[in-house]
C-alpha cells in the first residue's frame, strides 16, 4: 500500500509539473490566435490592400510547356520600393491590354505577336501603361498582342510561339523578340525551360518545378499573412539590392563557341525561318539597358562594359542571320536628347518606368511606320 501511494503521489506531481507548463502554453497559443484574428479583422477593416514583392510566385502559375505563366484571369498588386501599381492579366495569362478591344480586334489589318519578358510584361508600371498598350492606343488598324512573361529567355519564349502562338500568326503580320542582356544566361539558366548543346545539336530542356501552392493559397487568403509575406520578402529585397550594389568583374569578348551565344542564335533563327513560313515580317529588338543609358545611380565601369558586351554579341548575331534588327539604345538617347532628357527606368529596379514605356512605345512606332 505504501508504495501504490508513493507511486500515486509522484505521478500527481508529475501530472501538476505537466499542466504548469502545458496550460501556459495553451493559454499564449490562444491568445496569438485570438491576435492574430483581431489583426486580420482590423487589416480588412482599415482598408489593407494586399501587396506582393514575389512576382513570380504571386502572379505566376507552373506552365508544363514554357515554365510558368501569368496566372490567368487574375488581379493583384505588384508593390516595391519605386512603385506601387496595380496588374491584370487575361483569360489566357498575359497582360491584360487595355486598348485591346473585342471592337478593334475585328477591325485590325494585322497584328504585331510581341515576346518577351519583364519588359514586355510590363514590370512597375499600371494597367495601360505599357508599351504594347500605347502602341494599340497609337496604331488604330494594328493589333498588338503581348506575350510578355517574366523570368523568361529567348528559348521558353520561342516554345510559346511554336505551341500556342504560330497557329494565329497570319500573313502580312509581325512577330518582334524583344531582347534584353540577361536573356543570354536565362537561356541556360538551370532549373528553367533552357536550352542545351549536345554534340553540336540543339535542344529544350523541360526543368521547372512547380510553385509551393500551399503558401501562395495562404498568403491569397489571409491578409495577415499577405502583410507579414511583404516585409519579409521586401526585407529580403533590400539585402539583395545592398549586395548587387556591387560591382561585376569585367568579363572579356563574348565567345561565338559560349553555349549561350550558340543557343540564342540557333533559337532566334528558328523564330525568324518560321515567322517567314507563316508569311509574317520577324523583328529583333534590342532593350538598351540602364547603364548604356546613362541612367545608373552609381558609376560602375564593369558593369556597363559588360553590358555592352552583351549588345555586341546581339548585334552580331541579328548580323549573322541577316535578321531585320531593332536597336532601341540610339533610338532611346535620341528621344531622349528631343525631349528634355527624362529619366526611362526605375533607379534600382532598372526597368523601363511608365516614361520610358512611353519612349519605347513612340520609338517603335516611328520605327513601324518609317519602316513598313
Amino acid at each position: 500500500m505504501r508504495n501504490t501511494d508513493l507511486t500515486d503521489d509522484s505521478q500527481t506531481k508529475q501530472l501538476s509539473r505537466i499542466k504548469k507548463i502545458l496550460f501556459p502554453l495553451i493559454a499564449i497559443l490562444l491568445s496569438l490566435i485570438v491576435l492574430a484574428g483581431i489583426l486580420e479583422v482590423g487589416l480588412r477593416v482599415a482598408g489593407y490592400n494586399p501587396g506582393n514583392v514575389n512576382y513570380l510566385s504571386s502572379f505566376h502559375e507552373f506552365d508544363a510547356k514554357i515554365g510558368h505563366r501569368g496566372r490567368k484571369n487574375f488581379e493583384g498588386r505588384f508593390k516595391r520600393p519605386e512603385f506601387d501599381t496595380s496588374i491584370a492579366h487575361n483569360g489566357k495569362g498575359f497582360r491584360r491590354q487595355e486598348f485591346l478591344t473585342a471592337v478593334k480586334e475585328k477591325s485590325c489589318k494585322r497584328t504585331i505577336h510581341v515576346f518577351g519578358d519583364s519588359f514586355v510584361w510590363g514590370w512597375g508600371v499600371a494597367q495601360g501603361e505599357g508599351f504594347t498598350d500605347l502602341l494599340n492606343k497609337a496604331l488604330p488598324d494594328v493589333c498588338v498582342k503581348n506575350y510578355g512573361i517574366i523570368s523568361t529567355g529567348t528559348v521558353a519564349q520561342y516554345v510559346l510561339f511554336d505551341s500556342e502562338v504560330r497557329k494565329t500568326v497570319k500573313p502580312g503580320d509581325s512577330v518582334m523578340v524583344m531582347f534584353f542582356s540577361n536573356d543570354f544566361d536565362d537561356n541556360v539558366w538551370p532549373g528553367k525551360v533552357r536550352g542545351a548543346v549536345t554534340n553540336g545539336t540543339v535542344s529544350v530542356l523541360y526543368e521547372e518545378k512547380p510553385f509551393n501552392s500551399l503558401k501562395d493559397r495562404v498568403e491569397r487568403a489571409s491578409y495577415l499573412f499577405n502583410y507579414l509575406s511583404y516585409k519579409v520578402n521586401l526585407y529580403q529585397l533590400s539585402r539583395k539590392i545592398k549586395k548587387t550594389d556591387e560591382d561585376h568583374a569585367r568579363q572579356g569578348a563574348f565567345d561565338p563557341t559560349d553555349k549561350r551565344y550558340v543557343i540564342t542564335r540557333h533559337f532566334l533563327d528558328l523564330f525568324n525561318k518560321e515567322s517567314k513560313a507563316c508569311g509574317a515580317r520577324f523583328i529583333a529588338a534590342y532593350i538598351a539597358t540602364q547603364g548604356e543609358m546613362g541612367e545608373s545611380a552609381a558609376n560602375k565601369p564593369n558593369k556597363l562594359a559588360n553590358e555592352e558586351r552583351f549588345r555586341a554579341a546581339f548585334l552580331g548575331i541579328s548580323s549573322s542571320l541577316g535578321l531585320e534588327t531593332v536597336d532601341l539604345l540610339p533610338l532611346l538617347n535620341e528621344y531622349k536628347k528631343s525631349n528634355g532628357n527624362p529619366k526611362l527606368t526605375f533607379t534600382t529596379d532598372e526597368h523601363w518606368n511608365p516614361a520610358g514605356h512611353r519612349a519605347a512605345a513612340k520609338v517603335i512606332e516611328n520605327y513601324l511606320l518609317s519602316h513598313p
